[in-house]
């Protein structure tokens, strides 16, 4: 590996850990807002290799995530925060829980 190409690896891996940075930096100004923009990527990524085969089923889906994506990200990040319950919030972090339990119960991680 030459050094040009190490350089642009470099410069490459820095803007991907700057990207990931920026997610993590919007997500704690606006839980809700980088969890619903994430949905709606993870929803037009899925979709997208599907319109062009299936495009009387899969089109009006792909272009809701797509509008909504848009939507979302044109608000600014230091909107008002929705409130929820502390019931929600309870419920939540007891699915979180449950969940890693499952995780860990079966790659044996409880085993002794």
């Amino acid at each position: 590996m030459d050094k040009k190409e190490s350089s642009n690896f470099a410069i490459t891996v820095k803007k991907v850990v700057l990207r990931i940075a920026d997610s993590f930096v919007s997500f704690g100004k606006n839980p809700l807002r980088a969890t619903r923009m994430m949905a709606d990527m993870i929803g037009v990524a899925l979709l997208k290799p599907f319109v062009f085969f299936q495009n009387h089923v899969i089109q009006p889906v792909y272009k809701h995530y797509e509008r909504d994506l848009e939507e979302v990200k044109m608000r600014p990040v230091e909107e008002q925060l929705e409130r929820m319950s502390i019931g929600t919030g309870v419920l939540l972090v007891l699915l979180f829980f449950a969940l890693y339990l499952i995780v860990m119960l079966i790659h044996g991680w409880l085993s002794p």
